[in-house]
């Protein structure tokens, strides 16, 4: 099950599960933001020498995508009567009502394949204490049947800087990135996915969560294109051994920051009359603000890591974070547990 949210790209002014909220009795429920999501991925990349630090990368591969809305039944099954959430249509089901998303926006088969280059000047792979990452690549998705329609290329960029500042004690991360829609379309479901040259976690989805905007909810920012970065000052606090084995403890504060560089375009008598047609005493305010200025805010949030290392090729991470805008994520404190350093 995943979040799912338009703040930019979809102009949306909800808040996590209420309508403008100033009390609790606006609460809807804390599923009002969930689609069910299936995913299955299947890839082939390659990386050839080009001279020196520059390689060049090729792949080919497969995504299937099928998303609905949540199963509320699953979810209350077994549960007392006072923790039974309720049976309301939550903001993907508004929107397919609404025609937002389109009846062939929820999933298909979605072959790609993609080229590009990179360039790689750190001393190591797993928390480097110096040198470049960087990578810029193009992305052609075929679709067929229903789905024909979302044929598209993306473009997207990386640059991962890491420079040294005590020793390898201390050092300073930071990423930068971008995803931009270049030709065709790009369906619903398919910008949720942020492309990648290789498959090194689970999930890679859109703004928001634990591999691009942590404290903020995942797949809070959808939108045709988007842009974010990640500074991280990272700490070696204290380092000691048990038998042979090298340990450290380290600490990192950090600040990510995202925002839409392509927003979706909306027909907003259209929307409205949609809303009204559905729902007479509903209001298109609760939902959207069309108004231009907002599109392009950043969406920031900021937090404190602990990494917990063994010889740094194993790190355990915990990172806490908290978003700067409450409408971001209605939980202020958001816990994330991985492997590993997050780029």
């Amino acid at each position: 099950m995943s979040d799912f949210f338009g703040y930019n790209g979809y102009q949306s002014v909800y808040n996590h599960g209420w309508i403008n909220a100033k009390s609790e009795d606006d609460y809807i429920t804390r599923a009002f933001y969930k689609f069910k999501r299936d995913i299955f991925r299947i890839a082939g990349d390659i990386q050839g020498n080009l001279g020196g630090q520059w390689h060049w990368n090729a792949g080919l591969g497969m995504l299937m995508y099928n998303i609905s809305a949540v199963d509320i039944n699953m979810i209350n099954k077994g549960k007392k009567e006072d923790k039974i959430l309720p049976y309301t249509d939550g903001l993907f089901e508004k929107y397919q009502k609404w025609g937002i998303i389109k009846n062939n926006e929820n999933g298909g088969w979605y072959p790609y394949m993609r080229a590009g280059v990179t360039f790689d000047s750190r001393d190591r792979q797993q928390n480097p204490q110096k040198g470049i990452y960087t990578d810029l690549f193009l992305t052609y998705s075929a679709a067929f049947g229903e789905q024909k329609e979302y044929n598209n290329l993306k473009f997207n960029y990386t640059f991962r800087h890491y420079v040294p500042i005590y020793k390898d004690h201390i050092n300073f991360a930071y990423r930068l990135a971008c995803q931009l829609s270049t030709a065709g379309n790009s369906p619903f479901y398919a910008n949720s996915y942020w492309n990648t040259l290789f498959i090194q976690r689970v999930l890679y989805e859109g703004l928001g969560g634990g591999n691009t905007l942590r404290g903020i909810m995942r797949n809070r920012i959808l939108s045709n294109g988007f842009a974010f970065a990640n500074v991280e000052l990272r700490f070696k606090v204290v380092s000691f051994k048990i038998k042979k084995e090298n340990f450290y403890i380290g600490l990192v504060p950090f600040l990510d920051a995202g925002m839409i560089l392509q927003p979706y375009k909306l027909d907003e008598t259209a929307i409205n009359a949609a809303i009204l047609a559905n729902d007479s005493a509903d209001d298109i305010k609760n939902y959207f603000d069309f108004d231009k200025k907002k599109l392009y805010q950043p969406h920031l949030s900021a937090g404190l890591g602990l990494k917990i290392a063994m010889n740094d090729n194993f790190v355990l991470s915990v990172d806490w974070a908290m978003p700067f805008n409450r409408q971001d994520n209605h939980n202020l404190a958001n816990i994330y547990v991985k492997i590993g350093y997050m780029f």
